[in-house]
């Protein structure tokens, strides 16, 4: 993806590009007028089985998200989101998620019509856990 000149918000989404490092969410540029809150932007773990790919873009203005690379860019952490399961394409996330009531404001329902927040706090991505 080339999002050098993208501008706007992008809010509660999850990306992510499957269980193999060649479909990662891979992105060229980003620009600083992209700003990417409360989102989870996770590549699989890269050849070595266990080191985060470094397939996000930098450059974008993050805000409580989480991504996959090695080394976070300022507004991300890189911790597993901990989804239910991967390998089947299935993205919600546990119940231990540290995406789970990580940020105060959000939307009032997530991407499957599912009130928000469903705990304490609203949860990071498209995913709330009722």
């Amino acid at each position: 993806m080339e999002l050098s000149l993208a501008a706007g918000d992008l809010n509660y989404s999850t990306i992510t590009g499957g269980t193999t490092a060649t479909s990662a969410p891979a992105a060229l540029n980003c620009a600083a007028t992209l700003h990417v809150t409360a989102s989870i932007i996770w590549a699989p773990v890269c050849v070595d089985g266990a080191t985060p790919c470094d397939e996000v873009p930098t450059g974008c203005t993050y805000v409580s998200s989480i991504v996959s690379n090695a080394t976070a860019p300022s507004g991300t952490t890189n911790s597993n989101p901990m989804f239910v399961n991967e390998q089947i394409g299935n993205y919600h996330i546990q119940p231990t998620s540290p995406a789970r009531d990580a940020v105060s404001t959000g939307p009032t329902t997530d991407f499957e019509g599912d009130a928000r927040p469903g705990g304490s706090a609203f949860d990071i991505g498209a995913d709330e856990i009722p």
